[in-house]
């Protein structure tokens, strides 16, 4: 099965091995593919049926396989994997633009919930509050570690990478749909130590 090997890539921190660079290009494709499915499907039985057809396929041509070689299982990572990634930028973008209390709650709530079902191939109803609230979490984890690396990779000071915890926390609060200022430090620390642990 795929899986296997899917999940030693993913713990991989170097994303420029050739490997690694095409389990890439396979959870865009399926995030691209799981985005026209579900704007196409007429109801929620085709929506449930994306996965399983156009991210599948996606999958499938992406990595350079044929679809019988594809399981459930291994497209259920892709999908879940792809659809951290999608939820991070796009409550990214919406925070970006969000100027108001208000705003912010319709960015990790509707906003969120509907980016949710639609990468998961899920009617808006199935997604509850608290599977909402726990994939948000995960993509601001997977966000936090992202900005932090490219950080540090630049830094060449030490004011530099001191700034870096200053990024972490404002890219991990977005994901949550929060400003920086909702999050303790003790939090950031946390989870920095986290995403240093994924490194080694």
């Amino acid at each position: 099965m795929l899986h296997e090997m899917y999940d030693a890539l993913l713990c991989q921190s170097d994303r420029s091995s050739p490997k690694a660079a095409m389990v890439d290009a396979g959870k865009t494709a399926v995030k691209d593919a799981m985005k026209s499915c579900m704007e196409a499907a007429a109801d929620t039985a085709a929506k449930h049926l994306c996965k399983g057809t156009s991210g599948k396929e996606a999958m499938a041509n992406a990595m350079g396989y044929d679809v019988s070689d594809i399981g459930a299982a291994d497209v259920e990572k892709f999908v879940i994997s792809a659809a951290k990634n999608a939820l991070g930028e796009l409550m990214e973008t919406c925070m970006g633009i969000a100027s108001t209390d208000a705003a912010r709650k319709e960015c990790r709530s509707s906003t969120a919930k509907s980016e949710i079902a639609s990468a998961l191939g899920k009617d808006l109803s199935e997604v509850s509050n608290e599977e909402a609230s726990i994939f948000m979490r995960k993509a601001a984890k997977t966000q936090q570690q992202v900005k932090l690396k490219s950080c540090y990779s630049a830094a060449t000071t030490d004011t530099e990478k001191a700034a870096c915890k200053t990024t972490a926390k404002a890219a991990f609060a977005e994901s949550l749909g929060k400003v920086a200022g909702d999050i303790s430090s003790a939090v950031i620390e946390e989870q920095m130590i986290e995403a240093a642990a994924a490194e080694v």
